[in-house]
């Protein structure tokens, strides 16, 4: 194989990883966060508040929420949870459940930074299912924040867990990408050709 072609394979490679770094998932299940009460968590770029403050709870009603999770202390008044992304989101995803005492209805939105709507989500665990499941945002735009909560028989009285979130990319780091790997690729054909040019003279 030619240097001039293994350079270009490996520099495809790089571009590739770079472009899928760029898209993993950054996801917590608040094992990283002691039991107690808190007005907010900041893990990874990710900052999580609410209205009335919550408590971080050891907690198994069933998929996808077990060990610590999220609980609105204020259960019954119906809390509102918000999580703040620093440089924006792309896509976010968090897990509610319950032991099953009554019925639980979730919702999930994603807000721009002007505050407009960009995507929602919802979720219902009816009465008696001691489990709950996944509700997901995902914008074109950056996500800003979102905002989660639960309007069910008993507002508010549910686990969130697994919060999982993908950063945006910024646009200039998108095209400084592109047109760095446009530079290379332009760079190596401009050598072959000159190299086949040599050969035949």
């Amino acid at each position: 194989m030619s240097t001039s072609l293994r350079t270009l394979r490996m520099s495809l490679a790089a571009l590739g990883l770079a472009a899928a770094g760029a898209a993993q998932a950054t996801t917590t299940g608040f094992e990283e966060f002691s039991t107690g009460n808190y007005s907010s968590l900041i893990f990874a770029g990710m900052t999580i508040t609410s209205t009335r403050g919550f408590d971080v709870v050891d907690a198994a009603p069933g998929n996808p929420i077990s060990g610590h999770a999220l609980l609105d202390y204020t259960y019954g008044s119906g809390g509102v949870f918000r999580a703040t992304f620093a440089g924006g989101a792309s896509s976010f995803s968090i897990g509610m459940g319950d032991y099953g005492a009554d019925d639980d209805q979730g919702h999930l939105e994603a807000y721009d930074a002007s505050g407009h709507l960009l995507s929602s989500d919802s979720l219902y665990v009816p009465q008696g299912s001691y489990t709950g499941g996944m509700m997901t945002v995902a914008s074109s735009a950056p996500i800003a924040y979102v905002l989660f909560y639960e309007t069910g028989s008993f507002p508010g009285a549910v686990y969130w867990d697994q919060a999982s979130f993908t950063a945006a990319r910024s646009e200039p780091a998108s095209v400084a990408m592109m047109l760095g790997g446009l530079a290379v690729l332009g760079g190596l054909r401009r050598r072959r050709r000159a190299g086949i040019g040599r050969a035949h003279v």
